[in-house]
């Protein structure tokens, strides 16, 4: 299962508007309805919340050579650090950003990924 970060403060304000919809009918069913729905509200507020922090996207993008050996390293798109390149390999050797975390998943300007 993934997770899925939401807005439980949103969450919990769309459940109170149920809630004053359902205290204002009498049936026996929608009084089970609401005795529900405070059970879910005791449940979100018992959750523990989580450390989060959005995902970013970039990609890798070459720059011209800083060594004599003609290999040009890979620069994040978003942070700009450098990032070796190691032998031969046309791709950068991480899926990731080692340094900021962005995610090298984005496409470049024109359509095409880097790396």
């Amino acid at each position: 299962m993934t997770v899925r970060p939401i807005d439980a403060n949103a969450l919990l304000q769309k459940i109170e508007d149920w809630d004053r919809q359902l205290r204002s009918f009498t049936h026996y069913t929608d009084r089970i309805a609401l005795d529900v729905l405070c059970g879910v509200v005791d449940e979100i507020e018992d959750l523990d919340t989580l450390d989060y922090a959005p995902v970013r996207h970039g990609y890798w993008k070459h720059e011209e050579p800083v060594k004599d050996d003609g290999q040009k390293p890979f620069v994040c798109s978003t942070c700009g650090l450098r990032h070796p390149r190691y032998g031969d390999v046309d791709k950068a050797y991480f899926s990731y950003c080692p340094w900021c975390g962005t995610q090298m998943d984005a496409e470049m300007d024109g359509g095409k990924k880097d790396g």
